[in-house]
Protein backbone atom coordinates (compact mmCIF):
# COMPACT_ATOMS: atom_id res chain seq x y z
CA UNK A 1 0.00 0.00 0.00
CA UNK A 2 1.07 3.72 -0.77
CA UNK A 3 -0.67 6.59 0.26
CA UNK A 4 0.20 10.11 -0.61
CA UNK A 5 3.26 11.79 -2.23
CA UNK A 6 3.51 13.83 -5.48
CA UNK A 7 3.96 10.55 -7.34
CA UNK A 8 2.92 7.77 -5.34
CA UNK A 9 4.54 4.90 -7.69
CA UNK A 10 7.23 6.20 -10.71
CA UNK A 11 8.63 3.98 -13.01
CA UNK A 12 11.18 5.97 -13.92
CA UNK A 13 13.01 4.80 -16.87
CA UNK A 14 11.78 1.77 -16.08
CA UNK A 15 11.03 -1.47 -18.93
CA UNK A 16 8.94 -4.79 -18.77
CA UNK A 17 8.01 -3.64 -15.14
CA UNK A 18 4.73 -5.46 -13.38
CA UNK A 19 2.92 -4.45 -10.46
CA UNK A 20 0.39 -6.71 -9.16
CA UNK A 21 -1.73 -6.00 -6.23
CA UNK A 22 -0.96 -2.51 -5.36
CA UNK A 23 -3.13 -0.45 -3.60
CA UNK A 24 -2.37 3.64 -4.39
CA UNK A 25 -4.53 6.63 -2.75
CA UNK A 26 -3.88 10.23 -2.31
CA UNK A 27 -1.74 10.92 -4.56
CA UNK A 28 -0.66 14.64 -5.08
CA UNK A 29 -0.01 14.48 -8.45
CA UNK A 30 -0.20 11.03 -9.69
CA UNK A 31 -1.03 7.87 -8.48
CA UNK A 32 0.88 5.68 -10.95
CA UNK A 33 3.18 7.78 -13.22
CA UNK A 34 4.50 5.69 -15.70
CA UNK A 35 5.26 8.83 -18.27
CA UNK A 36 8.02 7.80 -20.24
CA UNK A 37 8.23 7.85 -24.35
CA UNK A 38 10.54 5.33 -24.20
CA UNK A 39 8.50 3.10 -21.72
CA UNK A 40 8.22 -0.13 -23.32
CA UNK A 41 5.62 -3.15 -22.02
CA UNK A 42 5.22 -1.97 -18.17
CA UNK A 43 2.03 -3.57 -16.23
CA UNK A 44 -0.64 -2.54 -14.04
CA UNK A 45 -2.57 -5.64 -12.31
CA UNK A 46 -4.82 -6.26 -10.03
CA UNK A 47 -4.72 -3.37 -8.25
CA UNK A 48 -6.70 -0.22 -6.71
CA UNK A 49 -5.82 3.29 -7.47
CA UNK A 50 -7.99 5.98 -5.96
CA UNK A 51 -8.11 9.84 -5.22
CA UNK A 52 -5.16 11.58 -6.92
CA UNK A 53 -5.43 15.11 -7.80
CA UNK A 54 -4.35 15.21 -11.60
CA UNK A 55 -4.46 11.33 -12.85
CA UNK A 56 -4.57 7.81 -11.19
CA UNK A 57 -2.57 5.80 -13.71
CA UNK A 58 -0.70 7.87 -16.34
CA UNK A 59 1.51 5.77 -18.86
CA UNK A 60 3.59 6.92 -22.36
CA UNK A 61 5.48 4.61 -24.63
CA UNK A 62 4.16 1.44 -26.12
CA UNK A 63 2.54 -2.07 -25.42
CA UNK A 64 1.51 -1.33 -21.87
CA UNK A 65 -0.84 -3.76 -20.23
CA UNK A 66 -3.40 -2.35 -17.19
CA UNK A 67 -5.62 -5.31 -16.56
CA UNK A 68 -8.47 -5.56 -13.40
CA UNK A 69 -8.11 -2.13 -12.33
CA UNK A 70 -10.29 -0.39 -10.40
CA UNK A 71 -10.01 2.81 -10.31
CA UNK A 72 -12.17 5.77 -8.35
CA UNK A 73 -12.65 8.89 -6.22
CA UNK A 74 -14.28 9.38 -2.68
CA UNK A 75 -15.47 12.33 -1.79
CA UNK A 76 -14.38 15.32 -3.73
CA UNK A 77 -10.37 14.86 -4.69
CA UNK A 78 -10.78 17.61 -7.68
CA UNK A 79 -10.01 13.65 -9.08
CA UNK A 80 -8.87 15.16 -13.43
CA UNK A 81 -7.90 11.46 -15.14
CA UNK A 82 -8.51 8.11 -14.15
CA UNK A 83 -6.36 5.93 -17.00
CA UNK A 84 -4.80 7.93 -19.42
CA UNK A 85 -2.18 6.45 -22.06
CA UNK A 86 0.36 8.70 -24.07
CA UNK A 87 1.72 7.55 -27.13
CA UNK A 88 5.92 7.16 -27.55
CA UNK A 89 8.98 7.13 -28.97
CA UNK A 90 9.25 2.96 -29.09
CA UNK A 91 6.80 1.70 -31.62
CA UNK A 92 3.18 3.17 -32.36
CA UNK A 93 1.25 2.55 -28.87
CA UNK A 94 -0.65 -1.19 -28.99
CA UNK A 95 -1.69 -0.66 -25.35
CA UNK A 96 -4.07 -3.21 -24.07
CA UNK A 97 -6.66 -2.09 -21.08
CA UNK A 98 -8.87 -4.66 -20.19
CA UNK A 99 -11.44 -5.67 -17.38
CA UNK A 100 -10.91 -2.55 -15.66
CA UNK A 101 -13.33 -0.05 -13.00
CA UNK A 102 -13.85 3.22 -13.86
CA UNK A 103 -15.97 5.29 -10.97
CA UNK A 104 -16.41 8.50 -10.01
CA UNK A 105 -17.98 9.64 -6.94
CA UNK A 106 -20.91 12.42 -8.02
CA UNK A 107 -19.95 14.89 -5.64
CA UNK A 108 -16.41 15.08 -7.00
CA UNK A 109 -15.82 18.43 -8.11
CA UNK A 110 -14.04 17.76 -11.13
CA UNK A 111 -16.55 16.01 -13.52
CA UNK A 112 -13.51 13.70 -15.18
CA UNK A 113 -12.06 11.58 -17.69
CA UNK A 114 -12.38 7.89 -17.32
CA UNK A 115 -9.90 6.18 -20.09
CA UNK A 116 -8.38 8.79 -22.12
CA UNK A 117 -6.21 7.70 -25.13
CA UNK A 118 -3.89 10.43 -26.21
CA UNK A 119 -0.74 11.49 -28.49
CA UNK A 120 1.01 13.98 -27.40
CA UNK A 121 2.48 14.67 -30.99
CA UNK A 122 3.49 11.18 -30.87
CA UNK A 123 1.56 8.49 -32.90
CA UNK A 124 -0.95 6.27 -31.20
CA UNK A 125 -2.00 3.11 -32.70
CA UNK A 126 -3.68 -0.21 -32.00
CA UNK A 127 -5.27 0.37 -28.60
CA UNK A 128 -7.09 -1.81 -27.59
CA UNK A 129 -9.98 -1.65 -24.42
CA UNK A 130 -12.30 -3.90 -23.45
CA UNK A 131 -14.55 -5.27 -21.10
CA UNK A 132 -14.58 -2.17 -18.67
CA UNK A 133 -16.89 -0.65 -16.32
CA UNK A 134 -17.13 3.07 -16.35
CA UNK A 135 -19.51 5.07 -14.24
CA UNK A 136 -20.19 8.79 -13.41
CA UNK A 137 -17.66 10.15 -15.75
CA UNK A 138 -17.87 13.34 -18.31
CA UNK A 139 -15.41 11.03 -20.92
CA UNK A 140 -16.37 7.80 -20.03
CA UNK A 141 -13.69 6.96 -23.32
CA UNK A 142 -12.11 9.56 -24.96
CA UNK A 143 -10.00 9.18 -28.13
CA UNK A 144 -8.17 12.24 -28.11
CA UNK A 145 -5.61 13.87 -31.02
CA UNK A 146 -5.32 12.90 -34.53
CA UNK A 147 -2.22 10.90 -33.99
CA UNK A 148 -4.70 8.33 -32.18
CA UNK A 149 -5.81 5.49 -34.69
CA UNK A 150 -6.74 2.41 -35.09
CA UNK A 151 -8.15 1.92 -31.58
CA UNK A 152 -10.57 -0.87 -30.56
CA UNK A 153 -13.19 -0.16 -27.61
CA UNK A 154 -15.48 -3.25 -26.99
CA UNK A 155 -18.03 -4.57 -24.31
CA UNK A 156 -18.03 -1.32 -22.36
CA UNK A 157 -20.67 0.05 -20.56
CA UNK A 158 -21.13 3.47 -19.04
CA UNK A 159 -23.77 4.77 -16.41
CA UNK A 160 -24.92 7.62 -14.66
CA UNK A 161 -27.40 7.46 -11.58
CA UNK A 162 -27.79 10.97 -11.87
CA UNK A 163 -29.56 10.45 -15.22
CA UNK A 164 -28.77 12.45 -18.24
CA UNK A 165 -28.53 15.37 -16.76
CA UNK A 166 -25.16 15.18 -16.35
CA UNK A 167 -22.20 15.78 -18.70
CA UNK A 168 -21.04 12.46 -19.11
CA UNK A 169 -20.60 10.65 -22.88
CA UNK A 170 -19.82 7.26 -23.63
CA UNK A 171 -17.54 7.87 -26.41
CA UNK A 172 -15.73 11.27 -27.36
CA UNK A 173 -13.52 11.02 -30.59
CA UNK A 174 -11.55 14.25 -29.61
CA UNK A 175 -10.05 16.21 -32.36
CA UNK A 176 -8.99 14.56 -35.68
CA UNK A 177 -8.71 10.65 -33.97
CA UNK A 178 -9.97 8.27 -37.15
CA UNK A 179 -10.21 4.81 -38.34
CA UNK A 180 -11.21 3.45 -34.60
CA UNK A 181 -13.80 1.43 -34.20
CA UNK A 182 -16.48 1.31 -31.09
CA UNK A 183 -18.36 -1.92 -30.76
CA UNK A 184 -20.81 -4.38 -28.48
CA UNK A 185 -20.79 -0.97 -26.16
CA UNK A 186 -23.82 -0.23 -23.79
CA UNK A 187 -24.75 3.58 -22.48
CA UNK A 188 -27.31 4.09 -20.28
CA UNK A 189 -28.70 7.07 -18.25
CA UNK A 190 -26.22 9.71 -19.83
CA UNK A 191 -26.31 12.90 -21.04
CA UNK A 192 -24.54 11.92 -24.74
CA UNK A 193 -23.71 9.05 -26.50
CA UNK A 194 -21.15 9.47 -29.08
CA UNK A 195 -19.31 13.23 -28.88
CA UNK A 196 -16.92 14.74 -31.44
CA UNK A 197 -15.13 17.59 -29.82
CA UNK A 198 -12.07 19.51 -31.14
CA UNK A 199 -9.40 22.35 -30.05
CA UNK A 200 -7.41 23.52 -32.41
CA UNK A 201 -5.31 25.38 -30.63
CA UNK A 202 -4.52 21.71 -28.94
CA UNK A 203 -4.34 19.55 -31.36
CA UNK A 204 -2.21 21.85 -34.03
CA UNK A 205 -2.46 21.52 -37.56
CA UNK A 206 -5.74 19.86 -37.09
CA UNK A 207 -8.28 19.80 -40.37
CA UNK A 208 -10.76 18.56 -39.40
CA UNK A 209 -12.70 16.55 -36.77
CA UNK A 210 -12.86 12.88 -35.82
CA UNK A 211 -13.39 10.71 -39.03
CA UNK A 212 -13.95 7.58 -40.78
CA UNK A 213 -14.50 5.78 -37.32
CA UNK A 214 -17.34 3.11 -36.48
CA UNK A 215 -19.67 3.03 -33.91
CA UNK A 216 -21.22 -0.58 -34.32
CA UNK A 217 -23.60 -3.27 -32.30
CA UNK A 218 -23.92 -0.79 -29.34
CA UNK A 219 -26.86 0.57 -27.51
CA UNK A 220 -27.53 3.70 -26.10
CA UNK A 221 -30.87 4.34 -23.48
CA UNK A 222 -32.12 7.37 -22.13
CA UNK A 223 -29.69 10.02 -23.65
CA UNK A 224 -30.17 13.43 -23.46
CA UNK A 225 -28.14 13.78 -27.31
CA UNK A 226 -27.20 10.73 -29.11
CA UNK A 227 -24.36 12.59 -30.92
CA UNK A 228 -23.04 15.74 -30.24
CA UNK A 229 -20.54 17.84 -32.26
CA UNK A 230 -18.63 20.89 -30.55
CA UNK A 231 -15.74 22.94 -30.79
CA UNK A 232 -13.74 24.54 -27.78
CA UNK A 233 -11.67 27.26 -27.96
CA UNK A 234 -12.74 27.83 -31.69
CA UNK A 235 -14.94 26.85 -34.24
CA UNK A 236 -16.25 23.43 -34.04
CA UNK A 237 -14.60 21.51 -37.44
CA UNK A 238 -16.44 18.69 -39.05
CA UNK A 239 -16.58 15.38 -38.43
CA UNK A 240 -17.03 12.87 -41.67
CA UNK A 241 -16.93 9.63 -43.02
CA UNK A 242 -18.02 7.84 -40.02
CA UNK A 243 -20.59 5.37 -39.80
CA UNK A 244 -22.74 3.61 -37.17
CA UNK A 245 -23.81 0.10 -37.52
CA UNK A 246 -26.17 -2.43 -36.33
CA UNK A 247 -26.79 0.56 -33.46
CA UNK A 248 -30.29 0.71 -31.05
CA UNK A 249 -31.06 4.25 -29.93
CA UNK A 250 -33.94 4.21 -27.61
CA UNK A 251 -35.56 6.91 -25.23
CA UNK A 252 -33.38 10.41 -26.17
CA UNK A 253 -34.54 13.70 -25.87
CA UNK A 254 -32.24 15.01 -29.28
CA UNK A 255 -30.85 13.06 -32.28
CA UNK A 256 -28.10 15.40 -33.08
CA UNK A 257 -26.59 18.65 -30.85
CA UNK A 258 -24.77 20.05 -33.53
CA UNK A 259 -22.47 23.56 -33.58
CA UNK A 260 -21.64 23.00 -37.11
CA UNK A 261 -23.18 20.69 -39.75
CA UNK A 262 -23.17 17.01 -39.88
CA UNK A 263 -22.43 16.09 -43.37
CA UNK A 264 -24.09 13.18 -45.38
CA UNK A 265 -20.63 11.18 -45.35
CA UNK A 266 -21.44 10.06 -41.84
CA UNK A 267 -24.23 6.78 -42.14
CA UNK A 268 -26.34 5.09 -40.09
CA UNK A 269 -26.36 1.58 -41.63
CA UNK A 270 -29.35 -1.17 -40.06
CA UNK A 271 -29.80 1.27 -36.87
CA UNK A 272 -33.00 1.52 -34.71
CA UNK A 273 -34.51 4.46 -32.97
CA UNK A 274 -37.44 4.58 -31.03
CA UNK A 275 -38.96 7.49 -28.30
CA UNK A 276 -37.08 10.13 -30.09
CA UNK A 277 -38.15 13.16 -29.39
CA UNK A 278 -36.51 16.15 -31.42
CA UNK A 279 -33.90 15.88 -34.26
CA UNK A 280 -31.77 18.70 -33.75
CA UNK A 281 -30.28 20.83 -31.27
CA UNK A 282 -28.60 23.88 -32.44
CA UNK A 283 -25.80 25.49 -30.43
CA UNK A 284 -27.33 24.96 -27.35
CA UNK A 285 -30.39 25.94 -28.32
Amino acid sequence: QVIGYESSIHFGKSNHTILDNVYVKNGKKYNINGFNYHGFQNRIINSYVSNSQSCGIRMAGSSHLIQNVYACSSGSPNMDYYISIYGGLIGVGNHIIRNCIVKRDPDDSHSGHGISVKSKGKDLHYTLIENCEIEEVSQAIELRHSQVKYSIVRNVIATSAKGNKTVSNLITFRDGTSFNTVENCISKGINTGVKFTMNIKEDKGQQDGGHHNRVKNSVFINTKVIISVKGINGTALQSHDNEFINCTFYSAQNLYRLDTDFPSSNRFINCIFSNIKNEVLRNGK
